[in-house]
């Protein structure tokens, strides 16, 4: 099937029967801007249409990886990600979720042990800044 009857209609299930299968497809072109212009905001809006209407498990991991990462007008939201993946293992049961979400998880100890190390640096050159002042005042 040619890719622009394709979107026309996805196009056409969703505005005359709300089909939340048609949101899901015609989201995933919007966000890899195949056939149909890259646009993540429009993306965003059908999935959370698909998730509002019957709580789509593929629409709830879609949606919260667009949100980890944020695209061009829609802007990052962690938390609001883990939310989306939580939601998809606890009413789904879902395997993919539960890999993205570890997989985040992860990657976010990877930072906060960066930052804790950077941390630790600047407390020890503080405090040899503090001694070596107090050795020269001695």
């Amino acid at each position: 099937m040619d890719l622009k009857r394709a979107i026309a209609l996805y196009k056409r299930a969703i505005d005359e029967v709300d089909n939340t299968d048609a949101m899901f497809c015609l989201a995933e072109l919007f966000l890899k801007g195949t056939g149909a212009s890259d646009d993540a905001v429009r993306a965003t809006q059908l999935l959370q249409r698909a998730i509002d209407k019957d709580g789509r498990a593929d629409a709830l991991i879609c949606l919260a990886g667009v949100l980890k990462r944020g695209a061009i007008g829609v802007p990052s939201d962690p938390l609001r990600a883990v939310e989306l993946y939580t939601r998809a293992i606890e009413e789904h049961g879902s395997g993919h979720a539960i890999v993205r979400l570890v997989g985040f998880w992860k990657a976010v100890q990877k930072v906060y042990l960066s930052i804790r190390n950077v941390l630790s640096v600047c407390t020890i050159v503080r405090c040899r800044r503090q001694s070596t002042k107090s050795l020269q005042k001695d």
